[in-house]
């Protein structure tokens, strides 16, 4: 894998997670959000590094994500190799969300969460912020060639365009 990971914590055992897809933990700002929704909020956030388009083209961000939120789900029985993420973590509610293009990776990790069947995590809340999802065509920033199957396979290439939007 080639994203990185930042996780934040006080440690207190039984804390739910909060995985966040989105601006680099490099970011101030976001650093200082993050650390600040630890502090007040008592959960784990795990921040998702993965590499970025152009320099990377799709699906690999969508790719580096997946297989981030694999890991952190292999700390589900306590066997994990982060040995404070077996220790603190509360699998049972797991708040999953991103946001501009992260929302979007956000939503394609709980839909594989969800068409995988993972076992002994529970993804109660998935928040998207300023999501952006394509139309009908296919977005430029996809590889020509394909490279894997998320390339190949139509399924994975879904259509948004017939969600509504809600407004509150």
């Amino acid at each position: 894998m080639v994203s990185t990971l930042l996780a934040y914590w006080i440690p207190n055992a039984g804390q739910l997670i909060f995985v966040l897809f989105g601006r680099s933990p490099a970011n101030p700002p976001f650093h200082n959000f993050v650390s600040s929704l630890v502090e007040k909020a008592n959960v784990i956030a795990i921040s998702v590094d993965y590499r970025l388009a152009l320099e990377n083209p799709l699906p690999i961000a969508f790719d580096d994500s997946w297989e981030a939120f694999q890991w952190l789900i292999s700390h589900v029985n306590g066997k994990g190799s982060d040995q404070w993420i077996n220790e603190y973590a509360y699998f049972g509610r797991v708040f999953l969300g991103g946001e501009s293009a992260g929302a979007n990776i956000a939503n394609d990790v709980a839909i594989g969460a969800g068409e995988n069947k993972l076992q002994g995590a529970e993804i109660v809340v998935l928040f998207l912020i300023h999501p952006f999802f394509g139309g009908k065509e296919e977005d430029k920033l996809y590889k020509k060639e394909p490279s894997c199957e998320r390339d190949t396979n139509r399924k994975l290439l879904r259509d948004y365009s017939h969600q509504v939007k809600v407004s509150f």
